[in-house]
């Protein structure tokens, strides 16, 4: 496995757009000779991430143990795309959960306003801490903006707290006395009843970590809602900072304890809107 992806181990048919901080290379593949090269090139034999574009202008995010091989039927058979983008680590190749993270972060890029935390094909691969998350980010963010003439759907060169998958509430929905406050633990949350659901105020507490740890799904999402700055550390727990909002009280369970029980939320009487939060 290639230590370096330098211009020197690539081929003169390949397109290729380097990061600044030396952290990704990505190989734009438009035409019969480069997806020969690509197909025939030993260096990609890596992890890496991928993105198809079709005529229709349609892409679909992937990534793979070995980027040669998962690609092949782009690059060699007949189901070859308008456009294959092809991602991997620059200074060092990347790690198979490393590349499944970095899917997600594009799948963010291109479809950012899809709620993906529904999606279990998101990410798929082993766990990854915030520094390393936020290192993919800050490498994702150095080769975005080469993407401008060639991909600039793919332009986005840094994932903000609009991309954290938490709703922040419409400035124009009712919202109804009767604020709700749950407690299990050390964790501690208010909510507050509006138009078609509820809002989780600001300040309140939720589980730093899922309940089943193989929940994948649910620990990125709390990485990444950590690294937009929506949630911050406070002791053993996360502390939510801005308002958000969930349809149901279930899903207001699920996103502070973990679980769907509603009946840990208890109204408080006499309770109006604009009285303090906990």
């Amino acid at each position: 496995m290639p230590q370096s992806n330098s211009p020197s181990w690539a081929d003169t048919h390949l397109f290729s757009l380097h990061g600044r901080d030396a952290g990704l290379t990505a190989f734009v593949l438009s035409d019969d000779h480069a997806f020969a090269a690509f197909a025939a090139n030993k260096v990609f034999n890596q992890p890496g991430v991928y993105v198809a574009t079709n005529q229709a202008g349609k892409s679909y995010v992937g990534y793979g143990r070995d980027l040669q091989y998962r690609t092949l039927p782009y690059t060699t058979g007949l189901t070859q795309p308008a456009r294959l983008i092809c991602i991997v680590g620059q200074n060092r190749p990347l790690s198979v959960e490393e590349a499944a993270s970095l899917e997600r972060i594009i799948a963010q890029v291109l479809w950012p306003y899809t709620n993906l935390d529904k999606n279990d094909d998101y990410p798929l691969g082993g766990r990854v801490d915030l520094g390393t998350y936020g290192e993919l980010h800050a490498a994702w963010s150095s080769v975005a903006l080469n993407f401008r003439e060639c991909a600039p759907e793919l332009a986005r060169p840094w994932l903000g707290p609009d991309y954290g998958h938490l709703p922040a509430p419409d400035d124009e929905l009712t919202r109804y006395g009767g604020r709700r406050i749950a407690q299990r633990k050390n964790l501690r949350a208010s909510s507050i009843p509006t138009t078609g659901g509820y809002i989780i105020e600001p300040g309140s507490l939720v589980r730093p970590e899922p309940r089943k740890q193989r929940h994948l799904l649910g620990y990125t999402h709390r990485i990444e809602s950590l690294f937009a700055g929506l949630l911050v550390e406070d002791r053993d727990a996360l502390r939510l900072t801005r308002p958000i909002f969930r349809d149901t009280l279930a899903s207001c369970s699920r996103f502070v304890f973990d679980t769907s029980d509603t009946a840990a939320w208890q109204p408080v009487p006499r309770d109006f809107p604009d009285s303090p939060i906990i």
